[in-house]
């Protein structure tokens, strides 16, 4: 991260949300993390690390191009809905098969653990490039004809119901007896030709 930063200077803005949980995750490592973000900080005008940051808001301005995540469902869902594309550093399987999905879409790039900081820098480049972001756009439209289709369903059977009402579509078990909807009388009929054929096999084989 601190690469890309840097290497980034003057030319794209960088925006991180570091939980003080996560930090304490990192065990021996979180000393020099704090050190690379206070550096960082304090020497690159491109850098803004809070613990908490409004995502959505964020993804909503113009400027915002790339989503650097884990790929996690919720934000890569988000992302999608905004029309961004993404940089996944994808930690367990379920996060790189989200990714890879996204990839496959033409809106993601992955950073490999074996990948160089060159090679992490041109991923992102890549994913900044017209060509991904109209991509991107394109699944934005996509998710916003879903919602509409999904609002579309909502209000015919609104006016469906207003119309006709539902009562035809209840379902019709709602009124019979106990012994009607669990089936007692069919089993009784069922149970019936059985105990008619043991009574008879009982008096033609008594001696």
């Amino acid at each position: 991260m601190a690469s890309l930063v840097k290497r980034s200077s003057g030319r794209s803005g960088f925006i991180f949300s570091i939980k003080n949980t996560s930090l304490k995750a990192m065990g021996d490592e979180v000393a020099a993390i704090e050190e690379t973000i206070s550096a960082l900080t304090a020497s690159q005008d491109n850098i803004i690390v809070k613990e908490w940051v409004p995502q959505l808001k964020i993804f909503e301005h113009p400027k915002t191009k790339v989503f650097i995540t884990h790929c996690g469902g919720n934000g890569v869902t988000e992302a999608n809905y905004f029309g961004i594309s993404m940089l996944g550093f994808p930690q367990v399987f379920e996060q790189r098969a989200v990714c890879g999905k996204q990839m496959g879409m033409g809106v993601a790039e992955v950073a490999l653990p074996s990948d160089s900081d060159d090679q992490v820098f041109e991923k992102l480049t890549r994913l900044m490039q017209p060509e991904v972001q109209q991509l991107a756009d394109l699944r934005r439209r996509e998710m916003e004809f879903e919602e509409l289709r999904g609002n579309g369903y909502v209000n015919s059977w609104a006016n469906y119901g207003a119309r006709f009402g539902f009562k035809h579509l209840v379902d019709p078990t709602n009124d019979y007896n106990t012994i009607q909807r669990l089936d007692y009388d069919i089993c009784l009929m069922l149970l019936l030709p059985v105990f008619m054929l043991g009574r008879y096999l009982y008096k033609a084989l008594k001696p």
